[in-house]
């Protein structure tokens, strides 16, 4: 048996977004890869129909609508604008339907035409300078987007935009009479919240007058429904209600305090698929539930059948209304495409991509972990180092999520499996702030780097309880996003780590609420502070930069010149603080690369990012790695 390896990247296939047909008599779903040579992602179009084939081969594909139940359009990357190539599942060669002069996101099929949710192609015409004038004028994985919008057309041999130049859509739904779409038109600031507008064909209309933070909207039993929130109890995190749209108005239905999508935080998945879709049963959706995903079916009153309930991470669903297709990962296996039978209420596993990959390695499962922590019952796991000598002692690498509204799961995690093949214990756990628990327990506004500290100093207390072999003197901590911003925290409030690697951070809620592309309403809520102006202490009290003076640490910063969502400055101040002070540090600043570097990065940089971080831990750790691992 192999141990796992950085390089192992270019081993998996990403088994992603599946698809039924329109009567349901087959599907399609994607398969990626990485690619060392051209060092980028192969993506390809799988048929199931009782078997599997691959059905492209163009490396660059990515499924986009069904025309019926023989023939299908995906998009393939070009230079400029969207190639839409059209397929039949029968067989024979794709052929070109339409060159679009727009980057395509969504297609379907509406009326004698098409729905298309997609934005113009904007070319910097002088590159050496650029000018905005309202915000964000950046974004994560799209760069400068000043006057740049979403917007929405229809095509039917001709292509029409509907929405004027600055409206943004951020959320539609087509049926077979309408469409309808959240969104805003705005000048100098985005609104954070959304209006409803439906498009009929031939003019659009808004239909609800008072903004709301909208999530999606479905249609069910011959009604159309809107999953959104007001924002006025749990911040912009807010789960959503589920509100009947009536005479332009939300009617509250229910709420339903799990959130209905995958919110698990993992490294095995490029692109994901949809999270729910509508039957003649009701709503069947992906439900995010404590420490793992689950399939529910919510009837038209909205009652709740769990139908699929695993240890497991479902990343991808759809339905016939006879069988569930899913992607998914667990503890031992990378994603996989799965069949799940109503009749007989079992899962059968369709798709071996990565079979021969799991039984060539040595995989360490994650092994649960109960504690208490300020008077809650939380959960967390311990992955022990492969080839595991229970006489012997080995380091620690505490790994912390991102969000903070996200989740670990027991599910297969590259650069956990990695640490462990190198003699590490990894821990993790899902403290407060987290998903899976309801709002209540989500709810950290105004406590960062209070409550969630002590959860995981407690937490790592109990691991040191229970698994002596835990050498207390080699632990580690690191962490991306909010789990960046937990290890700046703890740097500045504790020696007991022995290095530490932060990525993708924040270090200054001041700063970084006046640069990130969601700062300037993100900050303030999630810190308390009413007012962006007046309520810069409550911004500052938050900030480790504040404690920088406390750091003993030796620490690593990893970030992205084009990460707009914790940007570049934020890992420069914390690392700046460390230089002054003679504090062993490093920052490793990866170039054109955004806020999704460890997930869907470019394979090589992806490599080295983890390379970095696996040698600045081996560097602190040294003694101990010498001494049980060759």
């Amino acid at each position: 048996m192999k141990n796992i390896e950085i390089k192992d990247l270019f081993s998996f296939h990403f088994v992603e977004n599946v698809q039924y047909s329109a009567k349901g008599k087959r599907a399609v779903f994607e398969v990626a890869k990485a690619d060392e040579k051209e060092n980028g992602y192969h993506r390809n179009l799988y048929l199931y129909d009782k078997k599997i084939k691959q059905l492209t081969s163009g490396n660059h594909d990515s499924f986009l609508t069904w025309l019926d139940d023989e023939e299908l359009l995906f998009k393939r990357a070009c230079k400029k604008g969207t190639d839409v190539f059209s397929i039949r599942v029968d067989g024979g060669e794709s052929t070109l339907y339409h060159h679009f002069e727009i980057d395509i996101a969504k297609m379907e099929p509406f009326q004698n035409g098409f729905i298309i949710l997609g934005s113009d192609v904007i070319e910097n015409t002088n590159e050496d300078y650029t000018i905005v004038d309202e915000i964000p004028y950046w974004f994560n994985g799209q760069g400068f987007i000043n006057k740049q919008r979403t917007s929405l057309y229809f095509y039917d041999g001709k292509l029409t935009k509907l929405t004027d130049p600055l409206f943004q859509v951020e959320t539609i739904f087509v049926d077979q009479q309408n469409v309808y779409f959240s969104g805003n038109s705005y000048t100098l600031k985005k609104p954070i919240k959304d209006d409803l507008f439906v498009y009929d064909g031939s003019k659009i209309t808004k239909c609800l007058d008072n903004p709301y933070l909208i999530q999606s909207i479905f249609a069910m039993n011959e009604n159309i429904y809107v999953m959104a929130s007001d924002g006025v109890d749990y911040g912009i995190n807010q789960t959503p209600n589920i509100y009947l749209l009536k005479d332009h108005q939300l009617v509250y239905v229910t709420k339903i305090d799990r959130s209905l999508d995958n919110a698990v935080a993992f490294d095995m998945c490029l692109k994901s698929g949809k999270q729910h879709v509508v039957t003649r049963y009701g709503y069947l959706s992906i439900v995010t539930d404590v420490d793992h995903t689950k399939l529910s079916n919510f009837d038209h009153s909205f009652k709740e059948k769990v139908l699929y309930d695993q240890d497991c991470t479902i990343t991808s669903v759809d339905t016939n209304g006879h069988t569930i297709l899913f992607t998914k990962l667990d503890a031992k296996t990378p994603s996989e495409l799965y069949q799940f039978d109503f009749k007989t209420g079992k899962a059968i596993q369709l798709t071996k991509f990565n079979d021969a990959y799991v039984k060539e390695h040595q995989i360490s499962l994650p092994k649960p972990i109960q504690y208490t922590s300020m008077n809650l019952d939380l959960n967390g796991w311990i992955i022990y180092p492969t080839n595991f000598d229970k006489t012997k002692t080995y380091p620690a690498i505490l790994d912390i999520h991102g969000g903070p509204r996200a989740i670990y799961s027991s599910a297969f995690f590259h650069e956990m499996q990695v640490w462990a093949s190198k003699g590490y214990f990894v821990l993790f756990t899902n403290i407060r702030g987290s998903d899976g628990r309801g709002d209540d327990f989500a709810d950290i506004r105004g406590q960062y780097g209070h409550i969630d500290y002590q959860n995981l100093m407690d937490f790592v207390d109990t691991a040191l309880k229970k698994v002596k072999q835990i050498d207390v003197k080699k632990l580690c901590v690191t962490g991306g996003s909010y789990g960046g911003f937990m290890t700046n925290w703890i740097i500045t409030h504790t020696d007991r780590f022995i290095a530490a690697a932060s990525q993708r951070s924040i270090s200054n809620w001041v700063s970084f609420s006046f640069l990130s592309d969601i700062g300037y309403y993100f900050g303030p809520d999630q810190n308390g502070a009413k007012d962006i102006f007046k309520d810069t202490q409550a911004l500052w009290d938050h900030s480790p930069l504040k404690y920088a003076d406390q750091v003993k640490t030796p620490t690593l910063f990893i970030h992205s010149d084009e990460d707009y969502r914790c940007p570049l400055p934020e890992g420069m101040q914390l690392m700046q603080a460390l230089a002054i002070q003679n504090i062993p540090t490093k920052l490793v600043i990866f170039h054109h690369e955004n806020h999704e570097l460890s997930r869907s990065g470019k394979p090589s940089n992806r490599i080295k990012r983890l390379e970095e971080i696996t040698n600045w831990f081996e560097k602190y750790t040294k003694e101990t790695l010498e001494n049980h691992i060759k």
